[in-house]
């Protein structure tokens, strides 16, 4: 599936600030020995439980605090309809050779393998599109997204390029509605998003499968055995001395070294008094890194009226305001 990218670096797109020198680089080394040293991991997400475990497991003393009243970060599964209904994380794209394959094995996550060509999709007005113009879009987007590039510059977003080569296709419904589903849904703003840069990235190969009983089950899973304090939000990280405190709920954690994991709008927001201030550089990509938001919806009704298809669209005036359904009694019995 070529619509979902993930990065195969795990560190490499995640919020991850180190404040102390080269901990996660040089800690795994046998001559570098825990020697009953502390580290405090600010945010118990996928992330900061991961650093978390692997830090224990080596010997280390870490405490990690989470603003929120559960672990997982924006991994949050809903069960209150009865459906384990992930509001955060869905799926596990690709799954040959992907960590997160092994860790929902280890969790106990069930997953179910989606087909993206088990679709039907609607115009305005409930009329069913051919599904053959649907696919030849798809092909035709496939083709555009592997060479626009060549086209693209420095100072040109995606959708200047893209409606300068596409005047036509910009303002179709269908193709409103593929370049929302398929472009700005992992990027952003196709008119913040660069001409040259926009396919970079990699991917895993395999099957597209998603969590049946709850993504949270892989948070629940690495927060075990860890010292976790919930309810603690962080205000101020001194890192002036070699004693690091921690300022949480008017409380102070001294600590050797600090990972923090918050999210980058957190960081954005300077939620976290830094003291000395970061530098200069790391406020700079602070803020110019863009942030995607996308909205999900768990609709049910008495009986099922739709038909027999994993994924059911439909395609509106207005790009980014679209109707993308995953049809979730496809794969769990309700």
């Amino acid at each position: 599936m070529q619509r979902r990218k993930f990065i195969k670096d795990t560190f490499k797109g995640l919020p991850i600030l180190l404040l102390t020198p080269t901990l996660l680089a040089s800690s795994c080394k046998k001559e570098n020995e825990p020697n009953g040293k502390t580290v405090v991991v600010i945010g118990a997400g996928i992330s900061g439980l991961t650093a978390a475990k692997k830090l224990k497991e080596i010997g280390f003393n870490v405490i990690v605090l989470e603003a929120q009243e559960k672990v997982g970060g924006r991994l949050r599964t809903n069960r209150t309809l009865g459906v384990e209904f992930d509001e955060g994380a869905s799926w596990i794209h690709g799954v040959n050779g992907n960590p997160i394959t092994t860790l929902a094995q280890q969790a106990g996550m069930n997953i179910y393998e989606t087909i993206d060509e088990s679709r039907k999709s609607f115009d305005i007005g409930g009329v069913l599109r051919n599904a053959t113009t649907y696919d030849n879009a798809e092909d035709e987007l496939y083709s555009i997204l592997n060479s626009m590039m060549n086209n693209g510059n420095a100072t040109q977003s995606f959708e200047t390029v893209f409606t300068n080569l596409y005047p036509l296709k910009a303002n179709d419904r269908l193709w409103k509605f593929l370049l929302s589903t398929y472009v700005s849904f992992d990027t952003g703003d196709l008119n913040n998003l660069s001409s040259l840069l926009y396919n970079e990235g990699e991917e895993f190969n395999g099957a597209e499968k998603i969590a049946v009983n709850g993504y949270d089950r892989i948070a629940n899973y690495l927060a075990n055995d860890l010292n976790i304090q919930i309810n603690q939000r962080v205000t101020k990280v001194d890192y002036s001395s070699n004693k690091i405190k921690v300022t949480h709920n008017g409380t102070i954690t001294e600590s050797d070294f600090i990972i923090v994991t918050v999210p980058l709008g957190v960081l954005k927001a300077n939620s976290i008094q830094f003291v000395p201030n970061l530098p200069t550089a790391k406020q700079n990509a602070i803020q110019k890194i863009g942030m995607n938001c996308v909205n999900k919806f768990l609709l049910t009704w008495n009986t099922s009226f739709w038909d027999d298809v994993q994924y059911i669209s439909y395609t509106p005036e207005i790009i980014d305001k679209f109707n993308y359904f995953v049809n979730v009694k496809s794969f769990i019995q309700l």
